[in-house]
């Protein structure tokens, strides 16, 4: 009896023993094998490190969107890639960072050709680089073209603390033979604003630039300087407005009158109001457009609509968003299509489902 007790004692501890080792040798095949494992995955990571990397094929945003992932990967190079590509497809912020990362490597042939495509599209800042590479750098230096931008960044709203005294300088410095030229540029300038008339509040600054313009000499820019003067002071809408309405809160008031006119169906003087209040609140900017798409006060105007409707935008003013995508695709040009389905995106983002079922079915 003792010794069968003992036998089975003796029995199940070698059992035990022999568990034991069955138990270390699993864990020590295990831990084999997480060594292999991570040695698989560092291999694999190395192969891909070694590969080039490819800019997948998407559109404009979709790229600058990827990039920013890539980016907090620390994935900088790809990150760039995609920026690039996005450039090349006409994306203006991506164009202006190809022009900050040209400006970091001393390549200004290259920062300035970005940063000109970004400015071509309304980029203040994009301008306002471009203007500084004309007027500093000894390479690129051409105080004409570096007038021309950084006078396009103001006009643009640049609000650079030293843009004024950038301006100053390249007129300074770019006095003497190239005297007529600025008077020129200024002239055209000049022009350009008078003949948009209203629609876009130009008359002040055409005002302005006609008035440098015959400081210079320029004797066609005085007679049309002439005649600016006799608009403002017979007839012009937008000038009476900014008499009657003053002080910060000018824009609430003359929203305020604006609303009261077009109920009345009194569009002219609704559309002036507006137009004035536009400076100051996004709301009247969307009414402007709207107006100008209707031809409500003033002659139907689908590139003034736009120029309102990207104004209230830039204020993210959402209701904006699926008027702009419409007046875009109506051009039915690459570019604007482009330009269509990106603001589409942005109205069926916000909730639109007619923006929604539009990408859906037309894109």
């Amino acid at each position: 009896m003792l010794f069968g007790r003992k036998k089975k004692e003796k029995e199940a501890e070698i059992s035990a023993r022999k568990k034991a080792e069955l138990l270390a040798e699993k864990a020590a095949l295990q831990e084999e094998i997480r060594k292999l494992e991570e040695e698989r995955r560092k291999l694999e990571e190395a192969q891909k490190q070694k590969e080039p990397f490819v800019v997948p094929e998407m559109e404009a945003a979709d790229l600058e969107n990827y990039a920013i992932k890539l980016k907090i990967e620390g994935r900088t190079e790809e990150a760039f890639a995609c920026v690039q590509k996005a450039a090349e497809k006409g994306a203006c912020n991506s164009q202006y960072k190809c022009g900050e990362k040209a400006l970091e490597n001393g390549d200004f042939e290259k920062a300035a050709f970005w940063f000109q495509k970004a400015a071509e599209q309304k980029h203040v800042s994009g301008a306002f680089e471009l203007g500084k590479i004309y007027l500093f750098e000894e390479s690129k230096k051409d105080n004409v073209k570096a007038y021309f931008w950084l006078e396009t960044a103001e006009l643009m709203d640049c609000r650079y603390s030293e843009l004024q005294e950038y301006i100053e300088k390249a007129n300074e410095e770019g006095l003497g033979y190239e005297l007529s030229e600025f008077a020129e540029f200024d002239y055209e300038v000049g022009k350009m604003f008078f003949e948009e008339g209203i629609a876009y509040g130009s008359i002040q600054v055409a005002k302005k630039r006609l008035s440098s313009a015959k400081s210079l000499g320029h004797k066609k820019a005085a007679e049309l300087y002439e005649s600016v003067e006799r608009k403002l002071e017979k007839n012009d809408p937008y000038f009476i407005v900014t008499k009657k309405y003053k002080g910060n809160n000018a824009g609430e008031q003359a929203a305020n009158a604006a609303r009261e006119y077009f109920m009345k169906r009194q569009f002219k003087e609704a559309f002036e109001l507006y137009r004035f209040a536009a400076d100051y609140i996004p709301e009247a900017k969307y009414m402007c457009a709207m107006m100008l798409i209707e031809g409500k006060g003033i002659p139907k105007d689908t590139d003034g609509a736009i120029f309102w409707l990207e104004k209230a935008a830039e204020f993210y003013l959402k209701k904006a968003y699926f008027p702009l995508a419409e007046l875009y695709y109506e051009k039915n040009t690459p570019e604007a299509l482009e330009k269509a389905k990106l603001w589409y995106k942005k109205a069926a983002e916000c909730g639109d489902l007619d923006a929604k079922a539009i990408l859906e079915n037309k894109f």
